[in-house]
């Protein structure tokens, strides 16, 4: 796959495409037997609506594909999973971009040694979350030098 080590930057205005995007990035990256941590701002709005539009979207796509034998198991992790559950790939979990959110995923990534390059980083409004709060920079940054591919996707 031509993404590992990637550093992939997404701009684009309000409403052209970009959630679709991150989304439909996910389902490929599942597809390849990758997980994905999708970090938002730290909005729980926000959380609720992208976990809402990535079973949408999952159900569509599965819908489609179980016609030809290719729909994809995709596990929605919710804030209480636990570190095991990501060495089982095919996971996506979607956190709020502050310390803590991103501290949970990140010392399941330190519990599992093999999960080291096994999911993709998706961040959403990157320039927001890429903070200069200490805490939120630490976790991200131990994530992103951990991550197979990121995305760091932006309307500014």
């Amino acid at each position: 796959m031509t993404y590992r080590g990637r550093n992939i930057i997404v701009k684009g205005d309000v409403q052209s495409g970009k959630t679709l995007f991150m989304l439909t990035c996910a389902y490929h990256f599942i597809t390849c037997d990758l997980s994905v941590l999708i970090v938002l701002r730290n909005s729980k709005k926000d959380k609720e609506q992208m976990t809402e539009r990535l079973r949408k979207l999952v159900k569509r796509l599965n819908d489609y594909l179980s016609e030809y034998d290719h729909a994809s198991q995709v596990k929605i992790l919710d804030d209480n999973f636990k570190a095991e559950e990501l060495v089982n790939n095919q996971t996506v979990y979607i956190s709020l971009g502050n310390g803590a959110s991103l501290r949970k995923y990140a010392n399941a990534v330190k519990e599992h040694p093999e999960m080291k390059e096994q999911f993709a980083l998706i961040i959403d409004e990157a320039d927001f979350v890429d903070s200069d709060e200490t805490e939120t920079k630490n976790q991200l940054d131990f994530l992103k030098a951990n991550s197979f591919c990121r995305f760091n996707v932006s309307a500014t």
